[in-house]
């Protein structure tokens, strides 16, 4: 058990984001000019698996946060492509996993973090399976009253994940919903819990757009 807890303890170079936050399975585009941020993702660049820490910020407010400003969960991603140019870095990073901060490893030149994998939570079963009926039909409604400038296929969006809490954040990503919503999503130990705040937050959106 010990030596199991060891494999899933890993120490990255992480950097905050600021109003949003990176999911599992999604790849999204991240901009940074943070001296501190710049020479974290360096020392991700300069390992082999090009793996960084991803955390959010409490408060966006916060010009230069400190490890205590950002949230204690966040994601483990890898960078796949990065262009730099003065004074700023523009990569596309791909969710690996949720991680959990447990150690502050140093804060300077650039936030590195003793973090451990969270596993993807393992409930089942027939109220699971309803949850997810009702997640999928409301987000159905959702794209059929959106005005997406494309239009958007959910079998397509959501093909290749079985578990429904990573269709949960999918979904969660089309939502214009605040940080605290997505980052309690993303905090959610329990397929259940996360299957009920995705459809409160489809639930809200279909509200809105009817």
């Amino acid at each position: 058990m010990n030596d199991e807890k060891k494999i899933e303890e890993i120490t990255l170079p992480a950097i905050p984001l600021r109003n949003s936050l990176l999911y599992p399975n999604l790849t999204i585009p991240i901009s940074v000019a943070r001296a501190d941020s710049i020479a974290a993702i360096d020392s991700a660049l300069a390992s082999e698996d090009k793996l960084i820490g991803i955390f959010a910020q409490r408060d966006a407010a916060v010009e230069s946060p400190k490890v205590e400003d950002l949230y204690s969960i966040g994601s483990v991603g890898v960078i796949r492509r990065m262009q730099r140019h003065e004074h700023m870095i523009h990569m596309m990073v791909q969710g690996v996993q949720r991680i959990e901060r447990i150690d502050i490893v140093q804060r300077s030149p650039y936030i590195s973090l003793k973090v451990r994998y969270l596993p993807d939570p393992d409930d089942f079963g027939s109220e699971i399976e309803a949850l997810q009926r009702s997640m999928l039909e409301l987000a159905q409604k959702v794209l059929a009253l959106s005005s997406f400038q494309i239009e958007l296929d959910l079998e397509k969006l959501i093909s290749g994940l079985k578990l429904p809490i990573h269709q949960a954040y999918v979904l969660a990503s089309l939502l214009s919903i605040d940080i605290n919503k997505h980052q309690a999503l993303l905090s959610a130990q329990t397929q259940h819990q996360a299957l009920e705040l995705i459809i409160e937050y489809l639930n809200h959106e279909v509200q809105i757009l009817e």
